[in-house]
């Protein structure tokens, strides 16, 4: 039997990637908050992330699984570094300031619908992302994308 793992609090000073040394299914809210590593890939058993996880670290490189369902407020807000986001295939909701303070530079969703975004999903403070960050969408999706109220204000659409 597979006993439940959640991070709750993880402190690291050094830069570094994080890969799974073990299996765990969530993190708390602001586990990772401040935190030095750079490149963060959740394994497959993960499905549950807490409000502001990631908050003010030094990430560059996320890569979520495909059936975390929820991305909530504050994720990734005040990563300065973070240009590469990887949202798995049953995405569904994307809530406010997630990327709040992201230099975004490429948002790949795996979702065959788009997400449903909170109204300040993408609202960020300083530089905009919207107008330079490429999102990636699945195959034959672009125009699902596109004229959704959220997803097509991002001017760069590609399918993968």
């Amino acid at each position: 039997i597979a006993a439940r793992i959640e991070i709750i609090w993880f402190f690291v000073r050094h830069r570094c990637d994080y890969t799974r040394p073990f299996t765990f299914s969530g993190i708390g809210d602001y586990a990772f908050k401040e935190c030095s590593i750079t490149r963060f890939i959740f394994p497959d058993s993960f499905s549950e992330i807490g409000q502001g996880a990631l908050m003010n670290s030094k990430v560059e490189e996320v890569s979520l699984p495909a059936q975390l369902k929820l991305i909530p407020t504050g994720t990734f807000q005040g990563c300065t570094r973070l240009k590469v986001v990887r949202l798995g295939e049953k995405t569904e909701l994307v809530s406010d300031y997630v990327f709040n303070g992201c230099p975004l530079t490429d948002l790949y969703v795996d979702a065959p619908y788009p997400p449903v975004c909170n109204t300040n999903a993408f609202t960020t403070k300083g530089t905009p992302f919207l107008p330079t960050c490429v999102l990636h969408v699945p195959a034959g999706k672009k125009k699902l994308y596109q004229y959704n109220k959220s997803w097509g204000k991002f001017k760069h659409i590609t399918e993968q």
